[in-house]
């Protein structure tokens, strides 16, 4: 029996729709940077709430993108997990879920606003820009303890530029650059223009029966971070960062039903203000893992990782992370998928910067999710994780999560979504009071104010519904509602927040 090669072996599939890479390449709008070969894309929002299928590339599943539809606009499933081409893919829905994840090299992320359309094809690729105006009433915009009067009236346009090249049969080249403008009615310092950069190069070939692909992505993470509140201070949180990585994978699949991977990445962390410097940094990671598949209902794993990172600013404290554990998905059928995994992770931190805390981390992390597809309008899902991660005025700052979204495509262009989440922070350091924050450069004082040894619960929620006028056109309005429980009375706050946005593809 002739044996097949590595490329074979991944890439055959009967009975799925493939399309070209040109048209592959839109996925990059959704903040997808692998795409290699062929690959099939979600349905339009107009379509059923069932998940899109799961890529068809010339790689294992799980080094696939992530088919996803954007999140927030009510009118499409985000962060479904979908039943997966390689054994690996079983395990995609754990990736986002702490730093305890699957050794995945998918997307690094959505640029934060809205994703182009096709403006612009040519044989090998695309152009598409993205439109977006919203307003927001936010009725405690400094976060101030019992609200007050921090009413303020947000607007926020976003354009976003996205482009995709396909550079060879194993190569795609795409990049999205989006840039917002935040105006605040009652708050000047609120006002701010934030860059939203995301783009990736991935170039793939085989050795024999390996398959070793070579990247480079820029991303933006989140704005956000659990430890910093306004404290009822009228001032931004200038917390835009970008972020890149340049590393190798590696996947060898050793039979059909077997795949063994490994991943190194150098990853440069930089604030695009001053404010947060302390918190740039450099990254060395290596993952590897090894998957197999014992049954079509069942998928098993065991997973490792190691990563080390050096803080510029000499504030926070360098650190060497370690960890390893077992890995399990069950697909009793294609309306369920349950994912868990579990590691030892080891967090150990040196004595090189100026914060004063000398506690390392030792414990279990855990992650999973569960997907059930009800109909081909209703889905719902529930995700949870528990994990450390460097943190701010702190060694580490422990997070446990657990989310729940639900979302109902009552018509055909118009859908409801609702989340909840719940998270539970504590952070390692046991000195009271607020970081004096001295690098380099001099002394200066971060805008808004973090402690070091908080300990808080926040709760957020969200209702949002979404109408897609046309191909081009969608208009969503959502209700957010978020708390904050802290040790300080001084931290703990309500936030209500209303939005309604327009969004347009050209």
């Amino acid at each position: 029996m002739k044996r097949e090669t590595p490329r074979e072996r991944l890439v055959s599939h009967p009975g799925r729709k493939a399309i070209t890479g040109i048209q592959a390449g839109v996925m990059a709008v959704l903040g997808v940077s692998v795409a290699i070969g062929q690959s099939t894309v979600p349905e339009s929002s107009s379509k059923a709430a069932l998940p899109p299928e799961s890529s068809e590339l010339a790689v294992p599943g799980y080094l696939a993108p992530k088919a996803t539809g954007p999140t927030g606009n009510g009118t499409q499933p985000a962060n479904v997990a979908t039943p997966g081409a390689g054994v690996a893919n079983d395990f995609r829905s754990l990736q986002n879920l702490g730093n305890a994840g699957v050794p995945y090299l998918g997307g690094a992320g959505g640029a934060g606003g809205n994703g182009g359309g096709r403006l612009i094809n040519w044989d090998r690729g695309s152009i598409g820009l993205g439109a977006n105006l919203s307003f927001s009433y936010v009725d405690n915009a400094i976060q101030q303890v019992g609200g007050g009067n921090g009413e303020d009236f947000v607007i926020t346009p976003t354009l976003t530029l996205s482009g995709t090249q396909a550079i060879s049969e194993n190569a795609l080249l795409t990049m999205s650059v989006g840039i917002g403008y935040h105006y605040s009615l009652n708050y000047a310092d609120l006002t701010q223009i934030s860059l939203l950069p995301l783009g990736s190069l991935n170039y793939s070939v085989t050795l024999g029966e390996v398959l070793i692909t070579f990247f480079d992505r820029v991303s933006s993470p989140a704005n956000t971070r659990p430890e910093i509140v306004g404290n009822g201070q009228a001032a931004g949180v200038d917390f835009n960062r970008i972020e890149n990585q340049v590393g190798v994978s590696s996947a060898w699949s050793i039979t059909e039903e077997t795949t063994l991977s490994g991943m190194y990445g150098y990853s440069i962390d930089r604030g695009l203000s001053d404010a947060y410097a302390i918190l740039n940094r450099n990254s060395h990671n290596l993952s590897g893992g090894v998957f197999h598949r014992p049954s079509p209902y069942w998928s098993i794993g065991l997973t490792s990782q190691a990563g080390f990172n050096t803080f510029t600013q000499r504030f926070q404290n360098d650190s060497t992370s370690y960890g390893a554990g077992p890995v399990v998905s069950f697909r009793p059928n294609q309306f369920i998928t349950l994912t868990a995994g579990v590691q030892y992770t080891v967090i150990t931190f040196g004595t090189s910067g100026q914060i004063t805390d000398r506690s390392d981390f030792s414990g279990v992390t855990w992650q999973g999710s569960a997907t059930h597809i009800l109909s081909e309008n209703l889905s719902h899902s529930v995700t949870f994780s528990s994990g450390a991660d460097s943190g701010l005025g702190s060694n580490y700052t422990e997070s446990t999560r657990v989310g729940y979204q639900v979302i109902w495509r009552f018509i055909e262009r118009m859908a409801v979504t609702g989340n909840f989440e719940y998270q539970l922070i504590t952070q390692s350091s046991s000195v009271d009071g607020f970081a004096l924050i001295t690098v380099d450069t001099g002394t200066f004082a971060v805008p808004i104010s973090f402690v070091a040894n908080d300990e808080a619960t926040l709760y957020q929620a969200s209702l949002g519904t979404g109408y897609q006028i046309t191909d081009r056109t969608s208009v969503n309005l959502t209700y957010n509602y978020l708390k904050r429980s802290s040790r300080f009375s001084s931290r703990s706050f309500d936030v209500n927040t209303v939005t309604l946005a327009f969004n347009y593809q050209f």
